[in-house]
């Protein structure tokens, strides 16, 4: 599936469809969609990741999201879902920030 002109996409079947995820350990966003369907996955990695990354992978297997890379597959668990989470961070920190000081008469402020 490249564009619209190959139809719908695919992808929100296969994920819905598949019982265990095989996904590139590189990619943030390949990994945190498989954890967010609550099945198995494993992140394929060639050689040992560093890094933020290596913490990103640590983090999810801690939490059972991610299978060890020498693991079997475990049941499935319930799916990564952290938006919630994130919009009451989001709300506490406008709630404490500072109200903005009026403009001046320019309406635009000084800088």
């Amino acid at each position: 599936w490249a564009d619209r002109s190959d139809g719908e996409n695919s992808y929100p079947g296969m994920l819905a469809w598949a019982d265990r995820f095989v996904v590139s350990a590189d990619s943030v966003n390949m990994i945190s969609e498989a954890c967010a369907t609550g099945k198995p996955v494993h992140a394929f990695a060639p050689k040992p990741v560093a890094g933020k990354l290596a913490r990103f992978h640590d983090a999810l297997r801690e939490a059972g999201y991610l299978c060890a890379p020498d693991a079997d597959a475990p049941i499935a668990q319930q799916p990564l879902r952290e938006l919630p989470e994130v919009v009451q961070r989001v709300r506490e920190l406008r709630e404490a920030r500072a109200p903005c000081s009026p403009s001046p008469a320019g309406g635009r402020g000084s800088g």
